[in-house]
């Protein structure tokens, strides 16, 4: 029951839930696992060739050209780190979003369950958001 479209990108190391969909130019990369149901709209990004994972729950819909679980913009950032993000599920993350990993191995930035994350926002490493 997956949907893939056109001039997708799948890695190799990524998974892919059941009922989910990609629209036309979006990519799913790295250790990157997409629960039950998500949708993922024209040009997003989720996840990037580096160590460490990006774990996105059910149910969530991920906006036109939104980047989640690419490498921290934080100049602490050592090369090789295993770094963390934590996707809940049923949230909207709105077009153009940013969502970074951890900065450092022992952290993990998290998004709880049931939010909207609106359009353009940038959600840093290392930062915790809750539910509702």
């Amino acid at each position: 029951g997956v949907s893939i479209g056109p001039f997708c990108t799948v890695g190799a190391s990524a998974r892919i839930g059941d009922s989910c969909r990609l629209h036309t130019g979006s990519h799913v990369t790295g250790h990157t696992e997409l629960g039950e149901g998500c949708v993922v709209h024209t040009g997003a990004i989720l996840g990037a060739d580096l160590p460490g994972r990006t774990i996105i729950g059910e149910n969530n819909v991920i906006g036109n050209y939104a980047v989640v679980g690419v490498k921290c913009q934080d100049l602490k950032y050592k090369p090789g780190d295993e770094c963390f993000l934590r996707i809940g599920n049923n949230n909207e993350i709105r077009e153009y979003c940013s969502i970074h990993r951890s900065s450092k191995s022992c952290d993990c930035t998290v998004i709880g369950d049931n939010n909207l994350i609106m359009g353009s926002c940038h959600v840093a490493h290392d930062c915790k958001i809750g539910s509702n």
